[in-house]
């Protein structure tokens, strides 16, 4: 029986990290952050309506008008709050640690995914991976609990190596 492997390296350009960034989020705002934004903006609308209040009940105004008041300052604090908060989250540059510096590995043989950077090395069995393209032709293996794997197309020394690759890949991942 003979065992195939595919082996490809090259350092990832900001480019590629944003065409996976771009295949592997449906949306623009990530659940951690809807998560974080919602948890803050009521905290912070609430202490904006209990200083709001307080302030306009210690100068004397009438109780309707100082609890008017302090609900639209808590509305417009916890709006204001939550579109900075999103804005914020959507300013993150791509590539986290060595990945736009460090030279990658990718090996693909019948046992799964081997990815190497910096010393560290991932293992991913076929079973764990699905297979997925871009429109720019640069294959993509998704791994269940882990970030998307980009192979470019630079990365190869041919276009037929590229099919070759793609070819394996897909016979072997789940999906």
């Amino acid at each position: 029986m003979t065992t195939a492997a595919y082996s490809i390296a090259g350092t990832f350009t900001e480019a590629d990290l944003t065409r996976v960034v771009g295949a592997s989020k449906s949306g623009l705002i990530g659940p951690t952050t809807l998560y974080y934004a919602g948890v803050c903006a009521p905290i912070i609308s609430a202490a904006m309506a209990l200083m709001t209040r307080t302030a306009l009940n210690d100068i004397g105004y009438p109780t309707y008008y100082s609890t008017l008041l302090s609900a639209m300052v808590a509305a417009f604090a916890g709006l204001s709050w939550y579109l900075i908060f999103v804005r914020w989250s959507s300013r993150q540059s791509v590539g986290r640690g060595a990945e736009l510096t460090a030279p990658t590995d990718i090996t693909v043989d019948d046992s799964g995914l081997i990815l190497r950077r910096n010393g560290v090395e991932i293992r991913a069995p076929w079973r764990a991976i699905r297979f997925d393209q871009t429109k720019e032709q640069d294959p993509i293996l998704r791994i269940d609990g882990a970030a998307p794997v980009i192979t470019p197309a630079s990365w190869f020394a041919s276009e037929s190596e590229r099919d070759a690759f793609t070819t394996y890949c897909r016979s072997r991942a789940m999906g």
